[in-house]
């Protein structure tokens, strides 16, 4: 999958990818169309794609969370169509976010340990080897991100957005929450 976001940062970093739609990652790397591949371990596992990598990142260069995004105008659909009330929509909503608050803890830490898992079935079964990036590396991804989110600020996606994301990530990395 690739997108205005991927498709920047990869220009920033002077990569020139070649675009593969996902059900053709496999076949692309199995024929050497393509040699490397950034994915979640169980992605890699799920589709068989280990089988053609020799390496993985470690840390990883990135983790594919999921986000469930309901529309005000879904919300309100979903609401005719069920007969919900105003107070009851609105409660749903927050129910949602409440819940998913709640879960994240344990469904990241979940994911996290079955993808440790794959990962040591593919060095011991496959023989695939981490790869540590450079400290030279690491500074210029870091530079290549933050040039990206400046430059799609206000065209993929609100500033205020940005920056709103920008502190809470913040917050995190300081507060663990």
């Amino acid at each position: 999958w690739f997108g205005i976001v991927e498709t920047t940062l990869d220009n920033e970093l002077g990569i020139k990818p070649t675009p593969v739609a996902v059900p053709e990652v496999v076949s692309a790397l199995s024929s050497g169309l393509a040699d490397t591949n950034i994915s979640p371990p169980t992605w890699m596992l799920g589709m068989q794609a280990y089988q053609y990598s020799n390496y993985y990142l470690k840390p990883p260069l990135l983790y594919s969370p999921a986000a469930v995004v309901v529309s005000t105008r879904v919300r309100d659909r979903l609401q005719k169509l069920m007969g919900f009330s105003d107070a009851l929509a609105d409660n749903f909503m927050e129910l949602i976010i409440h819940e998913f608050n709640v879960d994240e803890q344990y469904w990241r830490d979940q994911v996290r340990a079955y993808e440790a898992k794959c990962l040591k079935a593919f060095e011991t079964k496959c023989g695939m080897k981490a790869m540590t990036l450079s400290p030279a590396d690491q500074a210029e991804i870091r530079r290549a991100s933050t040039a990206t989110m400046e430059k799609l600020a206000g065209k993929a996606y609100p500033k205020d957005f940005l920056y709103d994301i920008l502190n809470a990530l913040r917050v995190y990395r300081k507060t663990g929450r």
